[in-house]
């Protein structure tokens, strides 16, 4: 089997798919495929390897335009290449322009893995594209049965060209980090600095909190400098650090310095990095979102805090100082290892591969006609009932 794998560099920031994507490859190597990534981003040119275990690796510089080589080819041109030689291609990326590339290349199936932060995708004018992009997919891999959800709830015609592959966490490999020397208490904060990731509620506890505390906030985006302006409004700028991005081994270190880590946004993209904090055994402090209380689950043995989206920073500072005095045992993952991972992906790769013409033409013909679109959608994962919710209810 030929397999093609998409990758971008924008998608290389914390909780991305650089990592996922390497170890996909190298895994369905040696299950005998032929595998080859083609990772856009900003290089100089297309720049061409290959690992140790046969797969290929090829950079683009862009989507399109001229090559700095009048033989090169860019992105798309690779793509319509390859269809005609290889099985199926998986797009490991959220970025749009880099997807609409993949779902108008002619391969006979096209998967599509957004990971994280479907809700920012179907929201807003990305809605449209993403509706085309849905239906253009064989199938949407989403990271969670929440983001499948939310997807299925905005595209119910799609539904049974959706399926959930979660993300591995390497328990050993985050226990073995080495914690970074820092004074005092190190508060974590991680995902992109945006209003909605609410990265302020954390500032705004500082000033609640003991001297000893400090808040470290990992990524970067476009509310950086307010932050910054707020910090220093609270004269607290001292006491915050920005790091911007970092890579895995970095995020696996700054989560085993922590001594509380906050999610607090009411979106999807901080689920990574609250994963990796269960398997640190970290006391976590989230956000009362689904998607949060889907990933807590994982981790039994973990102590945990959700508080209300609306709720006071003098009660998140309270929340967080308890957190800190807490030792945390190590956490119970359920999570599916690397291996069980690529084993689910190479399964669906193989089932679409060998999938009958007939079936295939017949599932294409339903979705473009609308069929299924009153299909029942289940409700997300680890929602609740109404009457057991307290909005200040804490529980460690």
């Amino acid at each position: 089997m030929k397999i093609a794998l998409v990758d971008s560099t924008s998608s290389r920031r914390l909780g991305g798919t650089e990592l996922r994507v390497e170890e996909l490859a190298q895994g369905l190597a040696l299950r005998g495929a032929q595998v080859d990534v083609l990772i856009h981003g900003s290089f100089a040119g297309p720049h061409r390897s290959s690992t140790p275990e046969g797969v290929s690796v090829t950079r683009f510089p862009s989507l399109v335009g001229r090559p700095r080589q009048p033989r090169e080819l860019n992105l798309m041109e690779t793509l319509q290449l390859m269809a005609r030689s290889h099985d199926l291609v998986d797009a490991h990326t959220s970025q749009l322009p880099v997807a609409l590339a993949v779902s108008h290349s002619r391969f006979r199936h096209r998967v599509f893995t957004p990971g994280f932060g479907i809700k920012r995708l179907i929201t807003g004018p990305r809605a449209g594209i993403m509706r085309n992009l849905v239906h253009a997919a064989s199938q949407t891999v989403c990271a969670s049965e929440v983001e499948r959800s939310l997807l299925c709830r905005k595209f119910p015609v799609v539904a049974d060209q959706t399926c959930v592959i979660t993300s591995a966490v390497e328990y050993k490999t985050i226990q073995a980090a080495i914690p970074f020397l820092v004074p005092g208490h190190v508060i974590l904060a991680v995902g992109r600095l945006e209003k909605c990731a609410r990265i302020d509620r954390a500032i705004a506890t500082l000033p609640s909190l003991g001297p000893a505390f400090r808040l470290v906030i990992l990524g970067e985006g476009p509310a950086r400098n307010r932050l910054r302006a707020f910090a220093v409004d609270l004269q607290i700028s001292s006491r915050v650090t920005f790091v911007g991005t970092v890579s895995d081994s970095d995020l696996h270190r700054w989560v085993r310095t922590a001594r509380v880590v906050v999610a607090l946004s009411d979106g999807h993209d901080t689920v990574p990095a609250l994963l990796a904090a269960i398997a640190a055994s970290v006391p976590v402090v989230a956000s009362n979102t689904p998607a949060h209380r889907e990933a807590l689950e994982l981790g039994h043995s973990g102590r945990l805090a959700l508080v209300p989206a609306d709720g006071s920073p003098l009660r998140l500072a309270e929340c967080i100082a308890a957190a800190s005095e807490l030792e945390v045992p190590a956490a119970t993952i359920h999570l599916p290892t690397r291996e069980a991972v690529i084993d689910r992906t190479w399964d669906l790769y193989q089932r679409l591969a060998f999938e009958p013409r007939r079936e295939l033409r017949h599932r294409q013909r339903r979705s473009r006609m609308g069929h299924g679109a009153a299909r029942d959608v289940p409700a997300p994962v680890g929602s609740p009932p109404v009457d057991t919710v307290g909005q200040n209810k804490l529980a460690f």
